[in-house]
């Protein structure tokens, strides 16, 4: 897909990862609506990228209802390109989490992603165009002590996005999954500060696992992914063999499922049974007990 001139939305766009993103789309000439709870930066960038600043914070699922539409009209026209790239992650054993911080995260990294998807997909299946990006995580293929819920919620994106490029396949809508592992972002910051990643992160760096990606250098991977209708961005890759092997039981499905056809629409309803046909099923049936 040529970005240039393509609608895009991209939530948690204020700082880091999306703010990256967003200049490396506009650069590409991307028609951007970007949308982040951080009002201030979020309308800098704005700027910066000449896109509409949309402030919304998805953890509030009534912000996030009608934000497709809205997005649309702010862009004046459908949204071509969908990028959910915000995420939350809290640090911390399991048991020590409280039950707001377990809803805030799974509504803000899988919640909002899936009905931000669902609203977006039908209008790109009537134009038969589109592309939907989930930023994903290493953390998906590599559980990790301390970031369960977070972990899981990403497992759960990279497995959802994969079945529904299954139900896309005979469309042109395009998905990519991103799974990449450090970031040099603020987010990285606090995991290297928690007192519970020390010896994590000590160990995989000896794995040479923890090389930090460049936040703009990733956002121009991404952006040529949905170029190219690449199906995924994986870094460091160093620890690419993890995605693989995370991915082989759906690539294996997906070979199973080749050639099996998938209504894009739900299939009509089958004809009622006639009074006369449902008394004949009734009698035969009472009389071979």
């Amino acid at each position: 897909m040529d970005i240039g001139g393509q609608r895009v939305l991209l939530t948690g766009a204020s700082y880091g990862i999306g703010a990256s993103i967003a200049r490396s789309f506009a650069r590409r000439g991307g028609r951007l609506v970007l949308v982040a709870r951080s009002v201030a930066a979020l309308e800098d960038l704005a700027a910066d990228v000449e896109g509409v600043a949309l402030p919304v914070d998805l953890s509030r699922p009534g912000e996030v209802d009608g934000l497709v539409d809205r997005a649309a009209d702010a862009a004046g026209g459908p949204i071509d390109i969908l990028i959910n790239n915000a995420g939350h992650g809290v640090i911390g054993p399991f048991a020590t989490r409280t039950p707001a911080e377990i809803t805030n995260e799974v509504q803000v990294n899988l919640l909002a992603v899936l009905e931000l998807t669902r609203q977006a997909l039908p209008g790109m299946l009537e134009r038969d165009h589109g592309h939907l990006v989930f930023l994903s995580s290493l953390q998906a293929a590599a559980p990790t002590p301390a970031f369960s819920v977070y972990g899981a919620t990403k497992a759960a994106l990279s497995h959802f996005a994969a079945i529904l490029r299954l139900e896309l396949v005979n469309t042109s809508i395009g998905t990519t999954v991103v799974a990449p592992g450090p970031v040099d972002t603020p987010l990285w910051d606090r995991v290297e500060a928690s007192p519970y990643t020390t010896g994590l992160l000590r160990r995989y760096s000896r794995a040479g696992l923890l090389t930090k990606d460049d936040p703009a250098v990733l956002a121009d991977r991404i952006a040529s992914a949905v170029e190219r209708d690449a199906r995924h961005v994986r870094t460091p890759r160093r620890a690419v063999l993890l995605n693989l092997l995370s991915e082989a039981p759906r690539r294996m499905t997906e070979l199973l499922l080749t050639g099996v056809p998938f209504p894009a629409e739900p299939p009509a309803p089958a004809a009622p049974v006639s009074p006369a046909r449902s008394q004949r099923v009734e009698t035969s049936t009472s009389a071979n007990p």
